[in-house]
């Protein structure tokens, strides 16, 4: 300074004495620059199987990932709650409602939630962007179909006889004895998807005095399986349903 002085006032004509001698300086340490992103923490599946109820967030599914902190720092994301966060599209547009429906959603952070994460870094510059889905997966259906259908009646006969003797001159008639038949052996027919509770009816004699018989046979309904593949807007296989469907039952009368 003294030289600066001296080349001034010349040499020697100004000496400054120390205790007039004073100085001040300002610093501004400016935010560093800090991109930060949201996505869904690795090896979840956000999201439930539709039950009829809207959905709810889950703030512990989401993940931050933050490019420009100082060494040894984290983010700070601890007051972030579910309130801070929305449901989207795929383009990020915020939706009018809460989904409800099956269906892939998405769930991006709000303005304030953006504001309290800048809020609680003030020493970064907080760039924020990112949105994870939510998957509603559909149903699992059970479908069971009861009732009955009567089915046409197989009527068999057995013929039996018995000769007569008639005495032309008193017209006495002397019966012999009735002979014996047989209803035939019957073989329930086959009806895909059903089980006969009587796959067949043997041979069986009749005779004289023989009460007609009534056989119900019932069809029990098989379990019929199908694999349902469900698969979300952008035609990605979503879940595998095996879908069981019961029959109705079947009523066939033997006479």
């Amino acid at each position: 300074m003294q030289a600066a002085i001296d080349n001034y006032a010349g040499a020697g004509n100004v000496t400054p004495a120390a205790k007039d001698l004073s100085s001040n300086a300002s610093f501004t340490i400016k935010q560093k620059d800090l991109t930060v992103t949201l996505d869904k923490k690795p090896n979840t599946t956000p999201g439930k199987t539709y039950d009829g109820q809207t959905a709810t967030i889950d703030d512990n599914d989401a993940q931050f990932t933050a490019a420009g902190l100082v060494e040894g720092q984290t983010l700070n994301v601890a007051n972030l709650t579910p309130s801070d966060y929305e449901w989207v599209d795929k383009d990020g547009k915020k939706l009018d409602k809460v989904p409800t429906d099956a269906g892939t959603y998405y769930i991006a952070l709000t303005q304030a939630g953006v504001k309290q994460l800048q809020k609680d870094n003030p020493n970064y510059k907080v760039s924020e962007s990112g949105q994870f889905a939510y998957v509603i997966a559909k149903a699992e259906a059970k479908v069971e179909i009861n009732g009955s259908y009567e089915g046409t009646s197989t009527a068999q006969d057995a013929k039996i006889y018995r000769n007569a003797v008639v005495d032309e001159v008193t017209g006495k008639v002397t019966y012999g004895a009735w002979s014996t038949g047989n209803w035939g052996p019957f073989t329930t027919p086959t009806i895909d998807g059903y089980t006969p509770t009587i796959a067949s009816i043997a041979t069986k004699p009749v005779t004289y005095g023989t009460d007609p018989e009534s056989v119900d046979i019932t069809y029990t309904p098989n379990a019929q399986t199908t694999n349902i593949i469900y698969k979300d807007e952008d035609v990605k296989p979503l879940r595998l349903t095996k879908l069981t469907v019961r029959p109705m039952k079947l009523l066939m009368f033997i006479q």
